[in-house]
C-alpha cells in the first residue's frame, strides 16, 4: 500500500469519526437542556442550540471540498494540511497530526519539487511530534532533511542557510539543552556544528563588526566550555591533551573526543569575539573592556593563570586610557566576581533585578589572586538549613571560580569578600 494513500485515507476516517461524535454531543446536550427547562422558550433554545465549532472537523472538510474541486494535490491543500495538523497537536493527537503534516509535505513535493525549501515548516513540525512521542532518532533524521534540502536550495557556504541553521540551533537548544541532565555528547555536536556553521556564515553576511557576530562566536565558546564539562563530568581526566571515549546517541558508535582540540576551539572563538566587539565602530571601551576580560575568564578556568592575570590587566588599562571610562576602571574590575564568559547579559554596570524565586545566601569568603574560593562561611544560615546542605553549599563554592579584584591593574588576594549566594534549583543554568 502507497504510505501517502494511508495517510490520506486515515484522515478521511478522520472526519467521518469527528462528524458522528458532533451529532451524538448536539444531541445529548440537546437532551439535558430539554429536560432542565420547563418553559416554551427553553425549548426553542434547545432547537436553535448549535455545539461550537471544531476546528479540525473544519479543516477536514475544507479538504474534502477543495480535493473534489482542484484534485489530491491542489497547491492550495498544503497550507491547509498545516492548520490542520497544528490543530491536531493542540488536541494532543499526535499521530493523526504527524499525518496531516506528512500529507502537507507530500503536496508541496509533488508541485514545487522533491527538495523544495517549502517543506521546511512542515517538516519542523514532524520534528517536535517525533521528539514529543520520544523517537529521538527519527526527530534526527527529520532535522537533517531539513538541512540537506536547504543546503540544496541555497548552497551550504551561503547566507541564505542563516535563518533555517538559527531556527534548528533553537530546535536543539528547545529540545534538547545543553545544561540537562539527559543531554549526551550527540547534542553538543550538533551546537557545535551549527553554532560554527552560523558564525562562519554570519560573519560573511554582516561583517566582524556586526553585533550577531560577537554574539554567535561567544555562544560557539560556551559551547565549547559545556562540551568539556560534560566530557569531565563522565569522569574522564582534566588533562587537555587526553583523547577519551564516551556514548553517542547510538550506543553502538563510540565517539572519541579531544578535550584540547575543544579547548584550543572555545578560546579561538572567544579570541574571534573579543576581535569582532572591537571592530565594531560604535563599540565603547568598556564593552571592548569586558569581551577582553571574558577571553581572560576562558584562561582562568582552564588554570592558564598568569595569562588571565595579564589579560585583565589589558582589559583595565583599556579603562584607564579612555578618559571617558577612567573613573570606571578601579570599580568595574575592583571587586572579585563570577566569571562572566557564561553569562549572555552583558550591562554588567547595571546588576540585573534578583530573582524574587531563588534563595539568597550572604556569604564570606577569601577569593585568591587567581580566583580559586577560600575560608568559606554562610553568615545567614536559615533555621532550617541543615549542615549537609550548608556542606553541599560550600563544596559547590569550593569548585567554583571568580574572576579576581584588581588593584592598580594588579590581581589581588580579597579576605572577608561578602558575596550574595544564589541558591538555584537543580539542573539550572548558570
Amino acid at each position: 500500500m502507497n504510505p501517502s494513500t494511508s495517510r490520506h485515507e486515515r484522515l478521511s476516517h478522520v472526519v467521518s469519526a469527528r462528524r458522528a461524535r458532533r451529532r451524538a454531543g448536539a444531541v445529548s446536550a440537546g437532551m439535558l437542556l430539554f429536560l432542565s427547562l420547563q418553559d416554551g422558550a427553553a425549548q426553542d433554545a434547545v432547537a436553535e442550540y448549535v455545539s461550537p465549532p471544531d476546528p479540525v472537523t473544519s479543516y477536514l472538510e475544507a479538504i474534502e471540498r477543495l480535493e473534489s474541486e482542484g484534485g489530491a494535490y491542489s497547491p492550495e491543500l498544503a497550507d491547509l494540511y498545516l492548520g490542520l495538523g497544528q490543530s491536531l497537536v493542540e488536541n494532543q493527537e499526535f499521530e493523526e497530526a504527524r499525518n496531516a503534516f506528512h500529507r502537507g509535505v507530500l503536496v508541496v513535493r509533488v508541485n514545487s519539487g522533491p527538495h523544495s525549501a517549502e517543506q521546511t515548516n512542515y517538516l519542523f513540525s514532524i520534528a517536535d511530534i517525533e521528539s514529543k512521542m520520544g523517537e529521538r532518532r527519527a526527530a534526527a533524521d527529520v532535522l537533517e532533511n531539513i538541512y540537506f534540502i536547504n543546503a540544496r536550495t541555497y548552497g551550504e557556504n551561503s547566507p541564505s542557510m542563516l535563518p533555517v541553521l538559527e531556527r534548528m540551533y533553537e530546535w536543539y537548544m528547545t529540545e534538547r539543552p545543553l545544561y540537562s541532565p539527559y543531554a549526551v555528547y550527540a547534542d553538543f555536536q550538533k551546537a557545535q556544528y551549527l553554532a560554527g556553521r552560523m558564525a562562519v556564515l554570519t560573519e560573511q553576511a554582516k561583517g566582524l563588526g556586526h553585533p550577531d557576530t560577537a554574539r554567535i562566536y561567544r555562544t560557539l565558546g560556551q559551547i565549547h566550555f559545556l562540551t568539556i564539562r560534560y566530557a569531565l563530568n563522565q569522569g574522564i581526566s582534566i588533562e587537555p591533551g587526553v583523547v577519551m571515549s564516551t556514548g553517542s546517541l547510538h550506543p553502538a558508535q563510540i565517539q572519541e573526543v579531544s578535550l584540547r582540540e575543544h579547548y584550543s576551539a572555545g578560546r579561538e572563538a572567544f579570541a574571534r569575539m573579543v576581535e569582532s566587539v572591537a571592530a565594531r565602530h560604535d563599540s565603547t571601551s568598556l564593552e571592548r573592556a569586558e569581551a577582553l576580560a571574558q577571553l581572560g575568564d576562558w584562561y582562568l578556568v582552564f588554570e592558564k593563570y598568569q595569562t588571565a592575570r595579564d589579560i585583565y590587566s589589558q582589559a583595565h588599562r583599556m579603562l584607564l586610557d579612555d578618559e571617558t571610562t577612567r573613573s570606571l576602571a578601579d570599580g568595574y574590575f575592583g571587586e572579585p566576581t563570577p566569571l562572566r564568559f557564561l553569562n549572555n547579559h552583558q550591562d554588567f554596570l547595571a546588576e540585573p533585578p534578583e530573582d524574587p524565586s531563588v534563595q539568597y545566601l550572604e556569604v564570606s569568603m577569601t577569593v585568591t589572586q587567581s580566583g580559586d574560593l577560600r575560608q568559606i562561611e554562610v553568615l545567614d544560615a536559615p533555621d532550617d538549613m541543615s549542615e549537609n546542605q550548608l556542606r553541599a553549599i560550600r563544596n559547590q563554592l569550593g569548585e567554583t571560580r571568580f574572576r579576581p579584584g584588581l588593584v592598580n591593574g594588579e590581581a589581588m588576594k580579597f579576605k572577608e569578600f561578602l558575596w550574595r549566594h544564589p541558591i538555584k534549583p537543580a539542573g539550572a543554568a548558570p
